[in-house]
């Protein structure tokens, strides 16, 4: 089975209503339809919930509508996976690329371990991993 790393950036595209995209629905569609294994470190569901709250007390969206797109992501299937080096490589690759946050590389990680693509849509990570590596996809 082919597997993705996806991100939190991506997850919220496929349900804030201001910043969908059809490739967004393509993408999902796609990985559907071809049994793609979804997966996403440990922090991915606490980045999602925390970016969707954010965005019920900004106004953008209502309490009924925020629990709909946390549901709504929940049930796209995405699993959690803990290989037992993530942490100890996220540092590494935060320390190499100079990152912000170390647990943006968790993503990173994650894809390089499991030898997969990791797709975003946080332009600021993906400046930062410069040389950028073919299996870090941005949307």
């Amino acid at each position: 089975m082919t597997k993705v790393v996806v991100d939190a950036s991506l997850a919220l595209r496929w349900v804030l209503k201001d910043e969908k995209e059809d490739k967004v629905d393509s993408l999902i569609y796609g990985w559907a339809v071809s049994l793609t294994d979804m997966i996403a470190p440990p922090l991915f569901l606490a980045e999602v919930t925390n970016a969707l709250y954010l965005a019920c007390r900004r106004l953008r969206l209502n309490a009924k509508e925020v629990k709909l797109a946390l549901h709504t992501i929940l049930e796209l299937g995405v699993r959690i996976s803990v290989p037992s080096e993530l942490y100890i490589r996220s540092m590494d690759l935060a320390i190499n690329y100079t990152l912000t946050n170390a647990y943006d590389a968790e993503y990173l990680a994650l894809a390089e371990l499991e030898s997969c693509e990791l797709w975003t849509a946080d332009e600021r990570l993906a400046r930062a991993v410069r040389p950028s590596p073919d299996w870090l996809k941005i949307i």
